[in-house]
This record gives C-alpha cells, sequence and structure tokens, in this order.
C-alpha cells in the first residue's frame, strides 16, 4: 500500500487480540477507530471497563491487549 496521510488521519498499532476483535467489527460492517476513539482520555471512556465487557461477551480473547493511536494533526 502506499499513500499520502492527511491532517485528522489516525494510525492504530495494536497487538494481536485487539487487532482481531478490530478486524472482525470491520468485516461485519462496524467502525471499531470510533469506539475506540471515544475511550481516549480525557474523552470520558474507561477503556479497562470497555475491554472487560468485550472479554464477558467473548468478543475478544483474554490476552494482552496493547493499543497506540497516532493522530495526524498537521500537515
Amino acid at each position: 500500500m502506499c499513500g499520502t496521510w492527511r491532517k485528522g488521519d489516525a494510525f492504530y498499532l495494536m497487538s494481536d487480540a485487539i487487532a482481531c476483535w478490530f478486524l472482525t467489527e470491520v468485516k461485519n460492517g462496524h467502525l471499531p477507530s470510533r469506539e475506540l476513539q471515544d475511550l481516549t482520555p480525557g474523552k470520558g471512556g474507561n477503556f479497562q471497563s470497555w475491554l472487560a465487557t468485550l472479554r464477558e461477551k467473548k468478543k475478544i480473547r483474554n490476552d494482552d491487549v496493547t493499543v497506540v493511536r497516532i493522530e495526524i494533526e498537521r500537515e
């Protein structure tokens, strides 16, 4: 793949368990990036509670989870 990024674009780096959940959500027509964006510190979301709920519902493997979000703020 190639291309350029623009102001407002976001890139997600994530460990395998959450990446699997993310790709499954995309495949099912959902927008998991919006869900993750709402969990950004300072926006009121609670990542740990959200993750626990996913695990309880068996939507994600009970494995280590790491997410890094990189947002382009200027061109």
